[in-house]
């Protein structure tokens, strides 16, 4: 398969200005709901905000994953 595998474009002086894009979507595996899920954006060049500040991270989180050792 021949093409871009992302696209990223980062404002070094505000890097909560960074956006990205995966054309073929979060997921390689066909049957995830995850599969070409960024595929219209990339096309409409309509990026996805990607951000550093922990302020702004927890602002913008849909969700929270806490990962614990298992003992």
């Amino acid at each position: 398969v021949w093409g871009p595998s992302a696209r990223v474009v980062i404002n070094l002086k505000d890097l909560d200005r960074a956006y990205f894009q995966l054309p073929l979507g979060n997921s390689a595996e066909i049957g995830s709901p995850y599969y070409r899920d960024q595929t219209k954006g990339w096309l409409r060049n309509s990026d996805v905000p990607f951000v550093y500040s922990k302020w702004l991270i927890v602002k913008t989180a849909k969700r929270k994953m806490v990962l614990s050792p298992s003992i």
